[in-house]
């Protein structure tokens, strides 16, 4: 598995990490405005489980998918026998995204 180049490691782990932080710094509030609204914790722990699982799910269908269309070294096939994944394009429409080159 090929990560890219290695003096690109540095803004790859950034763009990961500030990604993540939004998570770390949404859930909470979002955690207490469900308590306060529902008035018990079960109900947050819906949703951690739900968010949880979320990327759990996905990863279990493009691994089902990729697994019909493999060529065989590891990549998933388009219908246009281009190889790629869901999360090869998610990058690059992020990069898209940001700017970065």
């Amino acid at each position: 598995m090929e990560l890219g180049p290695t003096e690109d490691l540095g803004r790859r782990l950034g763009m990961f990490m500030s990604i993540f932080a939004l998570g770390a710094l949404g859930g909470p509030p979002i955690s207490g405005a469900i308590r306060t609204a529902r008035g018990g914790f079960e109900a947050v722990g819906y949703y951690a489980g739900i968010l949880f699982f979320i990327p759990q799910w996905r990863a279990l269908v493009e691994l089902i998918l990729c697994d019909r269309d493999n060529d065989h070294d590891g990549r998933c096939v388009d219908v246009d026998n281009s190889a790629t994944s869901f999360a090869s394009h998610d990058w690059e429409v992020l990069e898209q995204v940001s700017g970065f080159p």
